[in-house]
């Protein structure tokens, strides 16, 4: 009984973990191009702002600006689509 319990829960996990990624996916198509780079180089990648900065041809410094720039960005598309209804 309890190997059932635990596949089902496992079950769950994995269809709650594959919606979470269409959300994200989705949400990402949302914002700019440039957002949607340095988002998918910084978390996806799991680039380092030097390699970000060398692939996006722009100073190291300029990452950090603009990975919280495409986070906010993010985060208020995200918001806007499922919880503000």
């Amino acid at each position: 009984i309890f190997e059932s319990i635990k596949s089902n829960r496992t079950a769950e996990e994995l269809i709650e973990k594959d919606e979470n990624n269409r959300v994200i996916a989705y949400t990402l198509t949302k914002i700019k191009p440039r957002y949607q780079y340095v988002i998918s180089l910084s978390f996806f990648l799991e680039l380092e702002d030097h390699e970000i900065a060398e692939i996006m041809n722009i100073k190291k410094q300029n990452v950090h600006v603009l990975l919280h720039r495409a986070l906010k960005s993010f985060e208020k598309k995200f918001d806007k689509k499922y919880f503000e209804k």
